[in-house]
């Protein structure tokens, strides 16, 4: 790895790149934060900070209460707590921002120390930026990824020196206490073995020096209140029965996200691309270093935060020294693709997760905020079967809550994992679950495709009772604890957890009208309004005599009045949730109804991929809209 600085660069130009990509890259973290894992972190470096010292077993999630807990990561749980214990959620929001932000600006001092001209270092930074944005979230390897930049600052280009095999040595004891990702630490002091030697250093004894630093490095992974332990953990994570089951380890999913598959393969194509360039071709170390990162990018979406630390640097580099011998065009190139670069990064942003959405704290539509008030306010305390995902919520916010598992798969075991998910598919498994562990409730994501069949199995259990429902969760108790809690717990009998609302248009008449009370409770809490607004808005379409499938959305005898309020319903919903095609199928048939067949026909026009929408079009096309007297 050479020494070429970028010509007519100075240090106000490096100076300004290295800000302005340190701001950009902590204004792209200012959006609400979704990652549930964020939760046990919260309430991890909670209970650490109660505690004075690191636990050593287990204590968020009852099934594994008790059991050793090998905490790689407690270090950043700790940092965590102590910003939201100054500053709530916006304390959080910055410590998100600051690592971001840092993170950036140290793979900008990469990129400038490998050769990059400031203007191309700053491009492609910017250019990576809405790849990075969808794993930005309040997690540890955010700061890991900064460690890893501040590794290879310490090594790129300088020879062997106590300062820096100690400086290098501190970096890896602070990243084996904050990520499992640490053992990266020792393959980047590897990789300092295969770059060129420097200075006056002599190639052959600079090379041993370099492998005693690795070893160094290696010993100092050790440096964790668990010593060797620790690497047992990290080995858990290569389980490939885990991994089959956690989405996050899973590869990236091609074809789900156009932009994203575009943007991904045009940086990785262009970074391997750019080493064809005769200044490049025999920079084999900056080749390795690239392939550091990518081979983990390519194997799991949970290290495309990387890339931006393995090859944007190395491809701002070698578009610099590919165009070294014009310097005026360089310049003048990089100029243009820095304004090329933001312009794709917020074009982009707005296609790729989490999208345009901003502003700091979390994201709360992602949690079950609404059924733990809930909880709390009838004196619903104990043990609950919930998503895995959302096991870190209930331990941190819940009042005397506790989740059977969370996302710390590590933790809790294969045979636990998937015991659970056994659950899931067959009721008959749950119920000698439930025999065993007597959960005090189950709190079910309706519109997760893992969960219907449970749901269905509790809805028909007289020994289960739906206490609680909004838009995405709802909450089964055990029917004796119902009756128990003196009418605290009001049941649901008539609404139903169904991702699908097609049973309301098929509801007698009694049942009909508690299903309307019943729409009118969930309306009261902020996570219950969409399904009020649609609950709503389908029984009145019911009571104006109109169906759901095309051929019986469409009336002379329907009842014009009862179209109008479905349609004011309908239209606060797809106003809310345009995305969902379902809502603005049924809008459209209120707006038929009311003789508004413009309008209807335009909705259905945005949701061509919907057969019955297609079919419903044409027949509004052929004169059968705004029929009734």
């Amino acid at each position: 790895m050479g020494t070429f600085e970028g010509q007519g660069a100075n240090r106000t130009s490096r100076a300004t790149s290295l800000a302005l990509m340190a701001l950009l890259a902590a204004a792209a973290s200012v959006f609400p934060a979704m990652d549930p894992d964020t939760y046990f972190h919260l309430a991890i470096g909670r209970d650490i900070a109660s505690a004075g010292w690191v636990p050593r077993t287990e204590s968020l999630c009852f099934w594994a209460e008790g059991e050793p807990f090998v905490n790689h990561e407690w270090l950043f749980d700790l940092a965590a707590w102590w910003a939201y214990d100054v500053g709530g959620e916006i304390g959080v929001s910055v410590l998100r921002a600051l690592l971001s932000g840092l993170l950036f600006a140290l793979a900008g001092m990469l990129a400038l120390r490998l050769g990059a001209a400031p203007s191309m270092a700053f491009a492609a930074a910017v250019t990576f930026l809405p790849i990075y944005r969808m794993s930005l979230e309040v997690r540890p390897h955010l700061a890991a990824y900064a460690l890893a930049a501040a590794c290879l600052l310490v090594i790129i280009n300088r020879p062997v020196t106590w300062a820096r095999t100690l400086g290098l040595a501190a970096l890896t004891v602070l990243w084996a206490n904050t990520h499992g990702s640490f053992p990266l630490a020792v393959a980047i002091a590897g990789l300092w073995v295969l770059m060129p030697s420097t200075g006056d250093s002599t190639p052959g004894p600079e090379r041993l020096r370099r492998l005693g630093v690795t070893g160094v490095v290696a010993l100092a992974t050790l440096v964790n209140p668990w010593g060797i332990g620790l690497i047992e953990t990290v080995l858990h994570h290569t389980d490939r029965r885990i991994l089959d089951l956690v989405p996050e380890w899973w590869p990236v999913s091609w074809g789900d996200l156009p932009a994203f598959d575009a943007l991904f393969l045009a940086l990785i194509g262009g970074t391997l691309l750019s080493f064809l360039s005769r200044a490049n071709r025999t920079r084999l170390a900056d080749l390795a270093l690239v392939l550091l990162f990518l081979i983990p990018a390519a194997t799991s979406q949970k290290f495309t935060l990387g890339l931006a630390v393995g090859l944007g640097p190395v491809l701002a580099a070698n578009g610099t020294r590919a165009l070294a011998g014009n310097p005026r065009w360089a310049g003048r190139l990089g100029l243009g693709l820095s304004a090329a670069a933001l312009g794709i990064a917020v074009t982009l942003s707005s296609a790729i997760p989490p999208g345009p959405r901003l502003g700091p704290g979390f994201d709360r539509d992602q949690t079950p905020a609404d059924a733990l008030a809930w909880a709390a306010d009838v004196g619903l305390h104990g043990r609950w079967f919930q998503p895995i995902d959302q096991g870190g919520f209930l331990a941190w916010a819940g009042t005397d809550t506790r989740p059977i598992v969370d996302g710390r798969t590590y933790v809790h075991g294969v045979d636990r994992i998937l015991a659970y998910v056994g659950a899931l598919a067959d009721p008959d498994a749950f119920r000698r679950m439930h025999r065993t562990l007597a959960f005090d409730a189950v709190l079910a994501d309706y519109h997760d495709p893992a969960f219907p069949r449970l749901v269905e199995a509790l809805r028909t259990d007289p020994a289960w009772t739906l206490g609680w429902l909004d838009s995405r969760f709802a909450v089964f108790l055990p029917t004796r604890a119902v009756i128990a809690s003196q009418e605290r717990v009001k049941a649901f009998t008539a609404l139903r957890p169904e991702a699908s609302p097609l049973y309301l248009f098929d509801l007698d008449p009694a049942t009909a009208q508690a299903a309307r009370a019943e729409a009118s409770r969930v309306e009261s809490t902020p996570q219950g309004r969409e399904l009020a607004w649609l609950a709503q808005g389908l029984l009145d379409l019911r009571g104006a005599g109109l169906g759901w499938e095309p051929m019986a959305a469409l009336s002379r005898n329907a009842d014009p009045a009862a179209c109008e309020q479905a349609e004011s319903r309908l239209a606060l919903l797809v106003t809310r949730r345009p995305d969902v095609p379902m809502y603005r199928y049924f809008l459209a048939i209120a707006q038929a109804c009311g003789g508004r067949c413009a309008e209807a026909s335009r909705h259905l026009e945005r949701i061509p991929d919907f057969p019955d929408a297609r079919r419903l079009a044409r027949r509004i096309a052929q004169g059968e809209c705004g029929l009734n007297p």
